[in-house]
């Protein structure tokens, strides 16, 4: 007969090992305090986040935004990393990250003159070093998408550093390159379960930007995330964003660990904010 220790997959874990390690992740702000106290703390380490909206309603801004808060030095209750950010419409805009990565660098320099022994770590958060971080791969269609997701763990560890994987965004190529939708289901099957198993094992964030179809009923239609119901259970957190008379607003419709809740936000010139 097995003992129990005989009979166990050493690379298996307890449910306490499994407990232990996501108490010492953590998560990387975006600089929305009432955001990030929705999902937890902000964007969970090893765990797949998905925001969705229609266009305009701030998307590719909280993607830049987490790319440059990856970066807050440790110290200062960041992470200390890097970001890759999977551009797959053309819309990651230089300028636009400069101006945040400013305003981070300004934000975590004023810290450190309160505090004096801080001044080293936050010597080297400038905004050149925040840019220099941020890696911006472009994926032209499906298959230089599904082809990035094959080598994904071969590029992370070429770039060690790196915290948080941003694909903006995921439905883009999918949407309007498939008559097979079996085939384009199966895919974005073998997508995900590459980016799962990354999150996972190198302890990474991973977040998806989706767009917004109108779902149609036989009494009225409505906007709902693209790619369907298989999709809706890939991702971890679901946050749906939205403009409604000027203002915008961030509604977590899905997450493993916290309550569905509604807050405001705005997209200032330094990145994203909360409401006031």
């Amino acid at each position: 007969m097995l003992s129990c220790e005989e009979g166990i997959d050493k690379n298996q874990k307890s449910a306490y090992d499994l407990l232990k390690e996501e108490e010492l992740l953590t998560s990387i702000v975006t600089f929305s305090a009432a955001f990030d106290n929705m999902i937890g703390g902000g964007i969970p380490i090893g765990k797949i986040t998905e925001i969705c909206g229609a266009p305009g309603t701030g998307k590719t801004q909280f993607g830049i935004q987490i790319a440059v808060s990856a970066q807050i030095p440790t110290l200062f209750g960041g992470i200390g990393g890097e970001a890759l950010f999977v551009d797959t419409e053309g819309n990651f805009i230089t300028e636009r990250a400069l101006e945040i990565a400013e305003a981070a660098s300004k934000h975590i320099q004023d810290i450190a003159m309160e505090e004096s022994e801080l001044s080293n770590a936050a010597f080297g958060f400038t905004k050149h070093c925040i840019m220099n971080g941020i890696h911006v791969a472009r994926c032209h269609n499906y298959n230089d998408l599904m082809a990035l997701s094959y080598i994904l763990s071969d590029i992370i560890l070429g770039h060690p550093k790196v915290k948080v994987v941003i694909v903006d965004s995921i439905a883009f190529h999918f949407r309007h390159e498939f008559e097979d939708m079996g085939l384009r289901t199966r895919l974005l099957h073998t997508l995900v379960q590459s980016f799962m198993k990354v999150a996972y094992e190198y302890k990474i964030a991973v977040v998806f930007m989706n767009q917004m179809t109108t779902k149609l009923t036989e009494s009225f239609s409505e906007l709902a995330p693209a790619l369907g119901q298989s999709w809706a259970h890939a991702c971890t957190n679901r946050i749906i964003l939205r403009s409604v008379n000027g203002k915008k607003y961030a509604q977590l419709v899905k997450s493993s660990s916290c309550q569905e809740a509604t807050v405001a936000f705005e997209i200032t010139e330094d990145g994203i904010r909360d409401s006031q």
